[in-house]
């Protein structure tokens, strides 16, 4: 069965209203975008002072169209958004992205104007406000901006109602792999909770991302966080708005009206929902779960090449309520059989000794870590870093081992700024996230055994109702108005 948001994020055929020949303006970066994410519908360019625009026939109205498409892309100024919308409903346009943000000094009841004719034809809207989405699952990207990313086929779906936020997480890091990414804006008729449940609909989704200011549709909310936990699909969450200075400024930036951050806690906690504080802990945390690896039962185990990293490691470990593995003593006596004169067994390890042999020692000695009864992952914590023949051999080593388990391996740099784009993209690829950071790394290293608890927590009934003794008298008494 099709999803009802397919129209909007796997469109068929796609118009571009307001469509332009000028460079680095959004009429004309839609049209580069749209063919650089490989879509293969039917693309129509409208406006009329144009018969082609980057190679695609213009033609002057949506009318002219031979017949409805699915998305019509609105890029045009607020003063003109309403006549675009009245088209594009008239057209039969099942759905549209609005970048705009209907915001007009002397019309402020736009916004909702929009939304009721909207809602009243059945269209589904991105935005306004917006900055599209990148859909590369069906490979459509319906953006009003350049951006260097490349067309891939990933597992991360993220849902951002920021456009700032959707922008730093979608052009910067090509370690994060997403199958969806939508800029959610205003959310005049389609919400977050619309976006999840499309998401969950995808078979590559492993994990949802949500930059979130407020929940527009709460029921349907709910339902998505229900679906999510039952498909075991972890939701990590940066809510915004959380302080009443930041309330304010969400219910102006975008209409949003946060609510009680007490209730939001409450809900993340009855649908182990994580929540995370930052942008650097909200894509750490997304690539630990992207490759789909669960935790498995017991504790971490992590393996370095420095005692005093190491203890740093520990230290902080401690604060985030990270706890480590105990090794059984079969595992102690096969390290002790690895392990250069002067290292000591334990977890974590340091076995960075004369570093003879290190890829197979490093391999060994983690691969004996992994295999411990109690180990849940694993943390390789070293500076990773290009052009580096030791660290490219750690690599080799992080990779035998990945191959060997199905637990989850991260890489760990103590040092958020280390030089890694090509041996961290390598990793990434194969299923062993770089989780740049002590403290970061650690955050998502929580939050993925907090969730494994999460799913195998006991079955929680509802609880028992009164008896019927209780129950007649209550009714007798509510009878008497006692």
């Amino acid at each position: 069965m099709t999803h009802r948001l397919a129209p909007l994020l796997a469109p068929r055929s796609i118009a571009f209203v307001g469509a332009s020949a000028k460079p680095n303006s959004p009429g004309n970066d839609m049209l580069r975008m749209i063919r650089r994410g490989g879509f293969q519908g039917a693309v129509h360019a409208v406006n009329p002072n144009y018969r082609e625009v980057e190679g695609y026939p213009c033609l002057p109205s949506l009318d002219a169209i031979p017949e409805p498409v699915d998305l019509a892309v609105l890029s045009v100024a607020n003063h003109r958004l309403e006549a675009a919308l009245d088209e594009a409903v008239a057209a039969k346009a099942k759905a549209a992205v609005i970048f705009a943000s209907g915001h007009v000094a002397s019309d402020p009841a736009l916004p909702e104007r929009l939304a009721v004719k909207a809602k009243a034809s059945g269209m589904q809207i991105c935005g306004g406000n917006c900055m599209g989405f990148y859909n590369d699952s069906a490979q459509t990207w319906a953006v009003g901006f350049p951006s260097p990313r490349e067309p891939g086929h990933g597992s991360i779906a993220y849902l951002a109602q920021s456009g700032s936020a959707f922008g730093v997480l979608a052009h910067n890091d090509p370690r994060l792999a997403f199958n969806l990414v939508v800029s959610s804006g205003q959310e005049l008729t389609t919400t977050v909770a619309d976006y999840m449940d499309y998401a969950l609909d995808l078979p590559s989704t492993k994990v949802i991302g949500l930059f979130l200011e407020t929940v527009r549709d709460p029921q349907g909310f709910v339902k998505a966080l229900e679906r999510a936990a039952a498909q075991g699909v972890p939701v990590v969450v940066l809510k915004v708005g959380r302080t009443e200075a930041a309330a304010a400024m969400a219910l102006s930036h975008t209409g949003a009206i946060s609510g009680s951050d007490a209730a939001h806690g409450a809900l993340f906690e009855r649908y182990g929902v994580i929540r995370v504080s930052t942008m650097d802990e909200l894509g750490s945390t997304l690539m630990a779960f992207a490759p789909g690896r669960r935790a498995a039962k017991g504790a971490a185990v992590a393996i370095g090449d420095s005692g005093g990293e190491r203890e740093m490691l520990v230290d902080l470990a401690e604060r985030e309520g990270v706890p480590w593995a105990e090794l059984a003593p079969e595992t102690i006596a096969k390290l002790r059989g690895l392990l250069d004169a002067g290292l000591e067994p334990g977890n974590p390890l340091d076995a960075w000794g004369t570093g003879e042999n290190f890829v197979e020692n490093f391999a060994d000695c983690l691969g004996a870590l992994m295999a411990d009864p109690s180990a849940a992952l694993g943390l390789f914590a070293v500076d990773m870093r290009d052009g580096s023949y030791i660290y490219e051999g750690f690599a080799d080593s992080a990779l035998r081992v990945a191959a060997a388990t199905n637990k989850p391996l991260m890489v760990v740099p103590s040092y958020s700024q280390v030089r890694h784009p090509d041996v961290s993209l390598r990793l990434a690829r194969a299923g062993i996230p770089v989780l740049d950071g002590t403290h970061h790394a650690l955050v998502a290293v929580r939050a993925m055994l907090r969730h494994r608890d999460f799913l195998d927590r006991a079955p929680d009934p509802a609880p028992s109702g009164p008896g019927e003794t209780v129950l007649r008298r209550w009714v007798e008494r509510f009878k008497r108005g006692a």
